[in-house]
């Protein structure tokens, strides 16, 4: 039986690690200039070891979720359904008010639906297809 992933916000991104418990999990990096998760070099202990803040902390699968969505659109601009999605709901995430429930629900609904969206096209990319939206990033080099 396969573990669950653990997830962390640390140093101002998300992460997954996969296996946890093994001698070298896998541990992946939300890319910015992408919008893909790589593998990353963080130690599990980093991750692990870092003081619980508004800088590094563990997450809920949701909350994991949440995080990688609102950097991905906050950062990335491109083509295709996924920035589509993004393009309806930015219009309630940059009301300067308190959302109402229903707003915050189609935001994270949507946000779950992208989420699945990014995780398929990894998954194609992997597999040698091409990429099926073009993105850019206002991320530096």
């Amino acid at each position: 039986m396969t573990e669950p992933p653990e997830y962390y916000w640390h140093r101002s991104t998300t992460y997954r690690v996969e296996s946890p418990s093994s001698e070298s999990p896998a541990i992946w990096r939300l890319n910015l200039k992408t919008g893909e998760f790589v593998r990353d070099n963080v130690s599990l202990l980093e991750l692990e070891g870092a003081p619980q803040s508004s800088f590094s902390s563990r997450l809920s699968e949701e909350k994991f979720i949440q995080e990688t969505e609102r950097r991905r659109m906050r950062h990335l601009r491109g083509t295709g359904p996924i920035f589509a999605l993004y393009k309806s709901i930015e219009p309630i995430t940059s009301v300067n008010r308190r959302l109402t429930p229903q707003e915050v629900e189609l935001i994270h609904s949507t946000w779950s639906q992208t989420f699945s969206m990014w995780e398929a096209e990894q998954l194609r990319r992997t597999a040698g297809e091409p990429p099926s939206f073009t993105v850019e990033s206002d991320m530096q080099e």
